[in-house]
């Protein structure tokens, strides 16, 4: 199957998955950069990796998967959704200048 002949549907499902891959790769560093932001000690702040690793020591190493769901849902709509609607409006387009240049 071609790119031009994919119904928008397939593009919103790629996305989705594609999104849901990005955020259970990135979310334990969101989780690592919050807990910096609450951190207000006053002094040096520890490396990224030695935070991480007292994050992980202290509460265990799924605790930075901890509240994944919502953002897995949240980023899987927005792109799914996204990708839908870019889809639909580039085919419109599409048809509109074929129709123009006939």
């Amino acid at each position: 199957m071609t790119q031009s002949k994919k119904r928008p549907i397939s593009h919103s499902i790629a996305a989705f998955g594609a999104s849901s891959v990005a955020t259970l790769i990135t979310y334990p560093l969101d989780v690592v950069k919050v807990r910096f932001q609450i951190d207000r000690t006053k002094g040096a702040l520890p490396s990224i990796l030695s935070q991480t690793s007292s994050i992980v020591h202290k509460e265990g190493l799924f605790i930075l998967w901890s509240g994944i769901f919502p953002a897995l849902i949240a980023s899987g709509i927005s792109w799914s959704g996204f990708f839908y609607f870019y889809e639909v409006a580039k085919k419109a387009l599409e048809s509109r200048a074929q129709w123009n240049d006939t």
